[in-house]
């Protein structure tokens, strides 16, 4: 889960029996120095189940993180910054051999 005003992301664990989610750890989505302003802006998970993005706005950067298969924690990865203000970005997750690969599209709408 993506918490927008804090600049997080949050994995659970659920509990089918009992209808229930459990926190597993939160971990934020920016670099330690970082100390401007920023809110999470969007997140999705790779295709293959493998990773996870993470966009920030203010940070102007993606942050990828390595999903443990077993557990379902959170591993960081990179952050993909310089994004240079643009309005709208498209993220398109390519994952190659084992490392995070990136691609920004520019939308002019």
């Amino acid at each position: 889960m993506l918490n927008e005003l804090h600049s997080t992301v949050t994995t659970f664990e659920r509990d089918t029996r009992m209808g229930s989610l459990r926190e597993l750890q939160t971990l934020s989505t920016l670099p330690n120095d970082y100390k401007g302003e920023n809110t999470g802006a969007d997140v999705h998970v790779s295709s293959d189940g493998r990773f996870l993005y993470s966009s920030n706005r203010g940070h102007d950067s993606i942050a990828c993180f390595k999903i443990d298969p077993r557990t379902g924690q959170l591993t960081f990865v990179a952050h993909k910054n310089r994004l240079e203000g643009r309005r709208r970005a498209i993220l398109r997750l390519i994952r190659r051999a084992r490392f995070c690969w990136w691609q920004i599209k520019t939308q002019t709408t």
